[in-house]
């Protein structure tokens, strides 16, 4: 009957044990969502990264995906953050129409609206005339 008794209680704490861990590891990944989120939030609104250039020229290539894309801008300097990045462009309905050219980016310019500018290229593109 002890016997009993005591791996009752046992079994009632190791559910307890195993229901306050899964608690904990709750809010854990509650905390670091919000965090991540409001990282992600702050680096859209953050302007382009173009030093002492008035403009910077960033060229797309021919057949260049979304990935692609996002990796010249990383390696440019223009962004900071590669993840947070691909992400934006994977959220907006553009990131599938992306078009080759010669981009002009602006230090007035923020991630956030790069979707727009790389799936319109044509806007945005500066050509330059030999003489």
């Amino acid at each position: 009957m002890a016997n009993k008794k005591k791996s009752k209680s046992s079994a009632r704490s190791k559910i307890r044990i195993v229901i306050n861990l899964v608690i904990v590891l709750g809010v854990i990944l509650t905390m670091a969502f919000f965090y991540i989120r409001a990282q992600y939030e702050t680096f859209l609104k953050t302007p382009l990264t173009l030093g002492w250039e008035q403009e910077r020229l960033i060229q797309i290539p021919r057949g260049s995906t979304a990935r692609d894309g996002v990796h010249i801008l990383h390696q440019a300097g223009v962004i900071q953050s590669y993840p947070y990045m691909y992400w934006c462009l994977r959220q907006s309905a553009l990131s599938s129409k992306l078009q080759p050219g010669n981009v002009v980016l602006t230090p007035d310019m923020t991630p956030s609206m790069l979707p727009e500018v790389l799936a319109h290229v044509g806007k945005y593109a500066r050509r330059s005339i030999r003489i």
